[in-house]
């Protein structure tokens, strides 16, 4: 594992990663969940969160959403977010990537604007066992 400090507009720190790409592609297996978190922030960056154990609430662009694992979040870059409960016992895998990196997924406007109303309508969602332990395997290839 590496440290890497990550340096976004709403965090700065340094984490232990278990792989990046400079700062556009950053993969933390602990949560990014520090104190400050509890206030609404704008994020610059796509988070995705596998959450493995336990349950979040929150809300993004002050929608409520309320994580029970296994399931999937996503937080698309310049929404607002804000994080009101977190399980004692919340495990989760966190795939960060830079609007650069996910601009050049899909470059064209056109197949990014659907991913993006889907995304944007449905934040959380739940994943079977088998949907999960593919993205663990993904994750920790």
């Amino acid at each position: 594992m590496e440290k890497v400090v990550l340096n976004l507009n709403w965090l700065i720190a340094e984490y232990e990663v278990v792989d990046a790409i400079e700062n556009d592609f950053v993969l933390l297996d602990k949560p990014v969940l520090v104190p400050t978190l509890y206030n609404p922030f704008k994020v610059d960056v796509t988070i995705v969160i596998f959450c493995l154990k336990g349950t979040a609430e929150g809300s993004i662009n002050l929608k409520p959403f309320k994580a029970e694992a296994p399931c999937q979040v996503v937080v698309l870059a310049d929404q607002i977010v804000e994080q009101k409960y977190v399980s004692d016992d919340f495990s989760a895998l966190f795939v960060i990537m830079s609007k650069r990196f996910t601009d050049n997924l899909l470059p064209s406007a056109q197949e990014r604007l659907p991913l993006f109303l889907f995304t944007q309508n449905n934040p959380c969602l739940p994943l079977g066992r088998e949907a999960l332990e593919g993205a663990v395997l993904y994750f920790e290839m």
